[in-house]
């Protein structure tokens, strides 16, 4: 009988090491937080009279926890339109760098945009390069929602990253199911978290209450259930780059609160 409890004991605690060092363990998720990053930043806001930058602007993401003068580069060639991540990051004020990629020694380039974010542990953010309303690199930070939701729901965020001034986005259902909005969105900022029913969105942008004047869509979005979508306008109207990025971020796989 005490070899039999001494070999249970033994399968019991590999388990519970093999759980433990597994990076979607729920001790892991408790203990962490996680960074993304969004590139909204099209090449001609830092074009100049010597330099005409392609709009794909390739970049390099270094992060560091805040004081240690210390950068890793965690994304690299990110190119406009497009999301990295997440990043596993313990709690702390970490320092986002981005600048123009360099592929023989990333992150070495100056820097365009720089910012902070303070990541609590069971947080998530996104870091966002994007076009200041006046024109020019901005970085702005936004917390993800990422509570507990309906097995049948979907979470909305809209935000407002394009160089634009206030404006509506709606997003309705060709199915005839309840949509959401929202309204009066500045450069930087975002709407609350809106739960709906998954399913088929269509989301258009016009200028702040003038319905009748589309500036994008409709464009066709799918939400999925356990799922939060984070819908950005991003771009700029000289360059004709405006339009909406979509990013996913699963509920089912955390430890939520």
């Amino acid at each position: 009988m005490l070899r039999t409890w001494t070999r249970l004991a033994a399968c019991v605690l590999a388990v519970a090491a093999v759980w433990a060092c597994s990076p979607q363990s729920a001790l892991a998720q408790f203990n962490s937080g996680e960074l993304y990053f969004a590139h909204g930043l099209p090449g001609d806001a830092l074009d100049t009279e010597q330099l005409d930058v392609p709009n794909t602007l390739p970049v390099d993401v270094c992060v560091g926890i805040q004081g240690t003068n210390t950068l890793n580069c965690v994304f690299s060639n990110v190119t406009f339109s497009n999301f990295r991540g997440p990043l596993d990051v313990t709690p702390g004020v970490y320092q986002v760098v981005v600048s123009p990629a360099n592929q023989n020694n990333p992150g070495s380039n100056p820097a365009i945009i720089t910012g902070t974010v303070a990541i609590r542990a069971r947080q998530s953010f996104t870091f966002v390069a994007h076009v200041a309303a006046g024109g020019g690199p901005k970085g702005t930070s936004f917390l993800n929602d990422t509570s507990r939701i309906a097995s049948t729901k979907s979470r909305v965020t809209v935000r407002q990253t394009a160089a634009l001034g206030a404006v509506d986005v709606a997003l309705v259902s060709p199915l005839g199911l309840p949509g959401t909005a929202a309204l009066g969105l500045v450069n930087g900022t975002q709407s609350s978290a809106n739960e709906v029913m998954a399913g088929p969105f269509l989301a258009t942008m016009t200028p702040d209450g003038k319905p009748g004047t589309i500036l994008l869509g409709p464009q066709l979005t799918t939400l999925s259930p356990l799922n939060a979508y984070f819908v950005y306008a991003v771009g700029s109207p000289d360059s004709d780059t405006v339009q909406f990025l979509v990013q996913r971020v699963s509920l089912g796989r955390k430890l939520l609160p």
